[in-house]
Parts: C-alpha cells; structure tokens; sequence
C-alpha cells in the first residue's frame, strides 16, 4: 500500500455557511476548509460535511438573492456568448499539452513526496507554463479550457508557495527534508 493524491486538500479557509473572505465566493469540497477534521484529514471531504457546508451556501447564497443587491440591469449588461472566435484546433492541441504537463509537474515535484528542492524546481517550471498560457490569453478568445488551464497555473502558483512556506510536517502537508 502507498499514499495517493487526493486533488485539492482544502486551503480556502471559510465560516459556518461555507463563505470565504472575498464577497459573494463560497467554498464547498476538497477546495475548502472547514477545520472540522483536524490536520490529519483530507479537509471537507466527508460526505455529511459536503452535504451540511452545501446546504448553508444555498440558503446564505438565497438570502443574498432575496435582499435584491444584484440589480437586474447588472445581468442585462452581460453579453452573449459569441464562440465564433474561439480558439482553433491547433492551440486546441496545444491547451491539452500544456494542462497535461502542468498535471504531471504537480504530480511530480509538488505532490505527496516532495523536498524543498523539488519545490524550487517546480517554481521554476511552472513559469514556462505561466508565459505561455498568458501568451495564448492575450491573443484569443476565452474558452472553457483555455480559463481551465489558467486557473490550473495559478493555483499551483499557490501550492507550490504554500507547500515553501511551510516548515514543519503536520498532516497530509508533508516535506521529506523535515522527515
């Protein structure tokens, strides 16, 4: 038996109705954490969590609605999607290798054997993947992959600054060179 990756284990600290410090986000799942399992739990990946954290963002989320502080010409004012300029097959082609390789670097350097080592690596890494995702972005039009992939870059930005931040093994927030 060997330790396995479990996605995301929870970083967004957020309250009672699962709402994170920026206005109007909500965290729920793997992303989120709660504090209700201690460390040495995958955070908010228990079923009844899921189901209690999602329950209170639906109900804040309607009582948000109700109070009326979206107006509608807010909604009117966003326009209709319009895929006509979406990106081509080749940078198609290209989106995938790149979510691909930003997958295996985190896998590889940042994941559950990682040094301090590997870490700077990876940093240094995953800015060949920054560039050339901003590249793409400027030049096109956005798709569903195309965000997919951005969001995937920053985020490991975040773990990999996190996982350096960190100077001691506590849970599942492990550094071999502090074994």
């Amino acid at each position: 038996m060997r330790p396995a990756a479990h996605y995301f284990c929870g970083g967004i600290d957020v309250n009672l109705n699962a709402k994170t410090s920026l206005s109007r986000l909500y965290a729920i799942g793997e992303c989120s954490h709660t504090g209700l399992h201690g460390a040495n739990r995958l955070a908010s990946n228990s079923l009844l969590e899921a189901l209690v954290y999602a329950h209170s963002a639906v109900e804040s989320t309607l009582d948000t609605l109700t109070e009326g502080t979206f107006a509608s010409v807010y909604f009117e004012a966003i326009p209709e999607w319009n895929h006509a300029h979406s990106i081509i097959d080749r940078q198609s082609h290209e989106l995938s290798s790149l979510k691909k390789g930003v997958q295996e670097l985190m896998s590889d350097k940042v994941g559950i054997f990682k040094t301090t080592a590997t870490l700077t690596q990876a940093e240094k890494e995953l800015e060949y993947f920054y560039l050339r995702t901003q590249a793409i972005y400027s030049q096109n039009k956005l798709t569903p992959q195309l965000l997919e992939l951005r969001n995937m870059v920053n985020v490991g930005y975040l773990i990999i600054k996190q996982a350096q931040q960190a100077t001691e093994n506590k849970g599942v927030f492990y550094n071999q060179d502090y074994a």
